[in-house]
C-alpha cells in the first residue's frame, strides 16, 4: 500500500515537473512564469520586511474566512430546517390518510 501511494506521488510530481518544463517550450507562457516570479518574489520581500503588516493581514483575512464561512453555515442549516419542515408537511398528511384507510 505505501509503495502504491510513493509511486503515485512520485508520478505526480514527476508530471507536473515534466508538463511545466514542456509549457516553458513557448515564449508568452515564459514571459508570464516571470511576471509572476517577480510578483511573488516582491511580495516575499515585502512580508519580510514588515511581518507585523503581513500578520495584521494575514489575521484580517482569517477573520473575513471565518465570518463568510459561519454565514454560509448559517445558510445552509437555515436551508436544511426549511426542507425538513416542508418535508414534514407533506409526510404528515399521507400518514394520517393510510391511518385512517386503515
Amino acid at each position: 500500500m505505501v509503495v502504491g501511494k510513493r509511486t503515485l506521488c512520485t508520478g505526480i510530481i514527476v508530471g507536473a515537473v515534466v508538463g511545466g518544463l514542456v509549457a516553458l517550450t513557448n515564449q508568452d507562457a515564459r514571459d508570464y512564469a516571470r511576471v509572476k516570479l517577480s510578483l511573488a518574489k516582491a511580495e516575499a520581500k515585502y512580508c519580510l520586511s514588515n511581518p507585523s503588516q503581513t500578520v495584521h493581514q494575514f489575521r484580517k483575512s482569517f477573520d473575513e474566512f471565518n465570518q463568510k464561512f459561519a454565514s454560509g453555515a448559517d445558510s445552509a442549516v437555515n436551508a436544511l430546517e426549511q426542507i425538513e419542515h416542508t418535508l414534514d408537511k407533506v409526510i404528515k398528511p399521507k400518514k394520517e390518510k393510510q391511518k385512517l384507510l386503515e
